[in-house]
């Protein structure tokens, strides 16, 4: 089932501009499998640790050359639920790093970056709510400006960065502010975090 879903997931591509619920539960789908199958499977899983580090990175560094550089695409892929659209490499990417990323956390969790990754983890699920209308509003707005300005030129990497750091930040910023405003348990009920 968790191999089926991966190819559902990487066929199906995000919604367009993230609004079809339905669709994003199936693209999301595999990602909640792969997560219980970790948590059922640890032990095995881990044996393989280093080739899943490995192998992970090598596919995540492959899918995103043949993401840009062959098809030319730069960020998540969006489409109508029932329309082909190829093949959704960021899937594949975000699969790739799913495990290598949890070593990685666990590997940090005993050092100076643990309260860090505690924050993080605090905040993740606020975060994962509200990056996305942020990101889509900041990109429109970035689009905008840079078409007013005539020959301003900017690269999807720039404009990827600005809209990343600015969704990033601003949901941090408006999970602090709702915590200021209602309390962190009204917070929580509200945003997740």
């Amino acid at each position: 089932i968790l191999v089926l879903m991966f190819f559902v997931s990487c066929l199906a591509h995000r919604p367009i501009d993230n609004i079809n619920q339905l669709h994003a539960v199936v693209y999301l789908h595999f990602f909640y499998l792969l997560g219980i199958f970790y948590a059922k499977y640890r032990e095995r899983v881990d044996r393989y640790r280093s080739v899943i580090i490995g192998m992970g990175i090598a596919v995540a560094l492959f899918s995103m050359y043949q993401s840009v550089y062959i098809n030319g695409h730069y960020g998540n892929y969006h489409k109508a639920f029932w329309t082909y659209g190829g093949w959704d490499w960021m899937v594949t990417q975000k699969a790739a790093l799913c495990l290598p990323l949890v070593y990685l956390c666990v590997a940090l969790r005993g050092g100076s970056i643990a309260s860090f990754l505690l924050w993080c983890a605090n905040l993740s699920f606020g975060l994962y709510f509200l990056h996305e209308p942020i990101q889509f509003y900041t990109r429109a707005l970035v689009e905008r400006w840079l078409s007013s300005q005539g020959n301003v030129a900017a690269s999807a990497w720039d404009i990827g960065l600005v809209v990343f750091l600015t969704g990033i930040g601003g949901a941090v910023l408006v999970i602090y502010l709702l915590r200021a405003l209602v309390g962190k348990k009204r917070s929580r009920m509200l945003v997740g975090s």
